[in-house]
């Protein structure tokens, strides 16, 4: 791995072992009344995120998004974007952000490119 040769002096090759919980696990774990989200007025807690990204996840599984798909979220940048990533992770698929603002021609590759067989709008 040539780019390991341009590591500052001590830092290391990896951080690993990585922990078998994710961020958002820990924050329920510790604060799940918490605000995780802050948009337009609303809050949405730690916990009601958690919440909302099983549900995803749940809904992923059941349309046959398996462990290891790949799977692209073409959405603006706005609350449930968190939630449909949180919910990918948990159900085990790699996602591709995609910019809604890319035109016809700029989209018509990008699943190929990706190998993204499921887009979510």
């Amino acid at each position: 791995m040539q780019w390991l040769q341009h590591y500052d002096q001590g830092v290391p090759e990896t951080l690993g072992p990585y922990p078998e919980r994710t961020l958002l696990d820990e924050a329920v774990a510790q604060r799940p009344g918490a605000p995780a989200l802050l948009f337009k007025g609303r809050t949405v807690s730690h916990g009601e995120l958690d919440r909302l990204s099983d549900a995803f996840a749940a809904a992923l599984v059941r349309l046959g998004v398996a462990k290891g798909d790949r799977m692209a979220l073409l959405l603006p940048n706005w609350p449930p974007v968190p939630d449909l990533r949180a919910g990918r992770l948990e159900g085990g698929a790699v996602v591709h952000p995609l910019n809604p603002i890319y035109t016809e021609h700029e989209l018509q590759g990008a699943p190929g490119r990706t190998g993204a067989e499921t887009i979510v709008v």
